[in-house]
């Protein structure tokens, strides 16, 4: 992350005579706590050809603002770069600087650990990656999981908790059929063979699934388990991730503050 003082960026937008026109600019608000954080490529930042490095802009939160804790864990459009200051890069607003003056910035390094730096990698390249699920589907399964999940955490902690130390992804087949009633297949990618107890919150998270879904969703049964290194690549290819991202920690090492835990009430 670095500072960037009178920093811009442009926007096309549409001209009175039909073409474009360059917009009002948008400024690095420094006075309201914005910075910008590094995106390239490491092989753009040292490539000769390559004259510039793109940023996102980053804006400092409340750490009490219980939304972090959902961004943190679910947003496509935000990501907290910097979990102890509570920075948060925002998606939709990214910058090009040139190379050289980048040295003339003040820095503050890395804020992220290792599990972190891997999430924001990710992050990044899922804006571009992340698969598009139709209305009619989302409304009759995703919605109602991720709602579930919610409150899984609160009412089901045990089985939870053991379903994600076991699990690395979960993935779908999505229905063939352009119309309800569809038919859904789950596939857990779990990090080692499962023991008997991790196999059962399996079982026990995917019942709740098989429940919390549309009447016009049928989710096959009984669930598929595979073992992330031995997961075919025609698995892959004709599945999509369900994206709920990192429902719990690996390690203490990589635990989060103390205020992404909190939940309102708390």
């Amino acid at each position: 992350m670095f500072d960037a003082p009178g920093a811009t960026y442009d926007l096309n937008i549409l001209s009175s005579e039909g073409g474009l026109e360059q917009g009002q600019a948008r400024a690095i608000r420094t006075q309201r706590g914005e910075r910008l954080v590094l995106i390239s490529h490491a092989c753009d930042i040292t490539a000769n050809d390559e004259k510039y490095v793109e940023a996102l802009i980053c804006r400092k939160h409340d750490p009490s603002e219980h939304i972090l804790g959902r961004w943190d864990q679910n947003s496509p459009q935000y990501f907290i770069v910097d979990p102890s200051a509570a920075y948060v890069a925002d998606a939709r607003h990214r910058v090009k600087i040139a190379k050289d003056a980048l040295l003339s910035l003040s820095n503050d390094g890395l804020a992220m650990d290792e599990i972190r730096l891997i999430r924001f990698v990710e992050w990044l390249t899922r804006r571009y990656d992340r698969p598009t699920v139709p209305d009619a589907i989302y409304e009759r399964f995703h919605a109602p999981v991720y709602a579930a999940f919610q409150r899984m955490e609160k009412e089901r902690s045990q089985a939870w908790n053991i379903f994600n130390l076991a699990t690395n992804e979960i993935r779908l087949t999505l229905p063939k059929e352009s119309r309800p009633p569809f038919t859904i297949g789950v596939v857990y990618i779990t990090l080692q063979t499962p023991t008997k107890v991790e196999s059962e919150a399996i079982e026990e998270i995917h019942r709740i699934i098989v429940e919390v879904a549309d009447k016009e969703v049928r989710v096959q049964n009984p669930p598929v388990t595979i073992k992330l290194d031995e997961v075919p690549y025609g698995v892959l290819r004709r599945t999509q991730p369900l994206i709920l991202d990192y429902p719990s920690w690996e390690d203490d090492d990589a635990a989060p503050p103390a205020w992404l835990l909190e939940r309102p009430g708390d």
